[in-house]
C-alpha cells in the first residue's frame, strides 16, 4: 500500500499512523469475542452454548488410553 521495501526500518507504530488506522484487526477480534461470551454467559443454565462456552460438561473419563484422534 505505502511501497515500502522490505528493508527499510520502519515501526509497526508509524506505518499504522500514517495509514490513519487507530484500532489494530486483534483488538477488534478480541472486543467481539468478549461481547459474544457476555451475551452467551447471560443465558439459561441449560443453555448448550453457555455449557459449550464455560466447559462445565458433567460427567467423567473412562479411565485408560486416551482415544486417537
Amino acid at each position: 500500500m505505502l511501497r515500502i521495501p522490505w528493508n527499510a526500518f520502519r515501526t509497526n507504530k508509524a506505518i499504522l499512523e500514517e495509514l490513519g488506522i487507530t484500532q489494530r484487526l486483534s483488538s477488534k477480534v478480541q472486543a467481539r469475542i468478549l461481547t459474544f461470551f457476555g451475551h452467551v454467559s447471560r443465558r439459561d443454565n441449560d443453555s448448550i452454548e453457555r455449557l459449550v462456552v464455560q466447559g462445565s460438561i458433567e460427567g467423567t473419563r473412562s479411565r485408560g488410553r486416551p482415544p486417537m484422534r
